[in-house]
């Protein structure tokens, strides 16, 4: 008899639970140690970092709340990218306005509680990186959910240290910029997605929404969650869950109305001034398709030139982002996911498989 037989489900249970609280302890203490690492540079070196508290500079939230004001997107002190009264152009920013809401709203938060010294540029450094852990925690444990839904608590317990000890997921966690908040919100949709396709529920189907709709409000190409979205569906759909309901038709249509309302919610929440100045947004946009096409020639987009498409960036993953142990780790799983999808898809009727 092994030691998992002799403990039972309620001790192995607990004991991944234990797991997951060590390796959420050691994700924290690595993403906490050195959040300050630039204390003595005189300056903030991250241009990114220094773009959004600029953008935290310019935003309030006036106490009454002047509506007509709220309702401007041009004037509106709520809207970060409002007319810029000293050019007559409006304010650049490409990213999405939910994690700039959250840092400000957080250091406004601290302000009311009586730390005014955290609503100040300086500040909104501390308190950005702070929220950025805080991000980064949530993925972790977002990580093992998935892995053990999948496979159980040893695999989840895997990836969620995997991604704890991810030489890149802790670089990103020392910085206030928008990519954890966005990883955040992605892998929860994998994860409500997952939930959703294997058992249904009105329930997961909001929460897959919401996810979109916050990945989407972190940055345009949390879009690309919308894959996920619909592979879930459809993995509903031609699974066993539809089966055992009556009229799955009609449940389909419910969990599309319900992904649809939660993104629609979250994204009209945080990006409502998408919708009454599209235009400044689509510029936005297009200017940093520029950027990304090689059409503007930027300093820091030259390292780029020559390279191979894909294998560039993977390679500098493997050898920077998650180191050589880690990186072949990665690229093996996805290999092996890929072949076992394909796998389940042609296999014949009937035959079966040990993981």
């Amino acid at each position: 008899m092994s030691l998992q037989d002799r403990l039972g489900p309620t001790w192995r249970r607990n004991l991944a639970f234990v797991a997951l609280a060590i390796i959420l302890l050691c994700a924290g203490a690595l993403r906490i140690y050195g959040l300050g690492w630039d204390a003595d540079f005189g300056a903030y070196p991250h241009p990114d970092e220094r773009h959004l508290a600029n953008t935290m500079g310019r935003i309030s939230l006036p106490w009454p709340p002047d509506w007509r004001n709220l309702a401007d997107p041009d004037v509106s002190t709520l809207n970060p990218r409002r007319i810029n009264p000293a050019d007559g152009g409006h304010y650049d920013l490409a990213y999405g306005t939910l994690p700039i809401y959250i840092y400000r709203a957080t250091t406004a938060a601290l302000r009311w509680l009586g730390y005014p010294q955290f609503d100040t540029y300086d500040g909104y450094f501390v308190v950005g990186r702070a929220v950025t852990v805080v991000f980064a925690l949530i993925t972790v444990v977002l990580a093992y959910a998935i892995g053990a839904a999948l496979f159980g608590p040893g695999a989840g317990l895997l990836g969620a240290a995997f991604l704890a000890f991810s030489v890149t997921h802790i670089q990103l966690s020392h910085f206030m910029t928008v990519d954890l908040a966005l990883a955040m919100f992605a892998t929860g949709a994998l994860c409500w997605g997952l939930r959703l396709a294997r058992r249904g529920g009105w329930r997961n189907a909001l929460l897959l929404g919401l996810s979109l709709g916050g990945a989407m409000a972190c940055k345009v190409s949390g879009a690309t969650t919308l894959a996920a979205v619909v592979v879930s569906l459809l993995l509903w759909a031609l699974g066993p869950a539809a089966k055992r309901v009556r009229r799955p038709w009609l449940h389909g249509l419910r969990y599309v109305f319900l992904v649809l309302l939660g993104a629609l919610l979250i994204y009209g929440v945080f990006e409502f001034y998408v919708f009454l100045d599209p235009q400044t947004y689509l510029a936005a946009l297009a200017n940093q398709s520029e950027m990304v096409s090689g059409a503007n020639d930027w300093p820091f987009t030259r390292q780029y030139i020559n390279t191979l498409p894909y294998l560039y960036h993977l390679g500098n993953l493997g050898r920077w982002g998650l180191g050589w142990p880690l990186g072949i780790a990665a690229f093996a799983g996805v290999i092996a996911a890929a072949a076992l999808i394909v796998w389940t898809l042609l296999r014949p009727r009937g035959a079966g498989f040990r993981r």
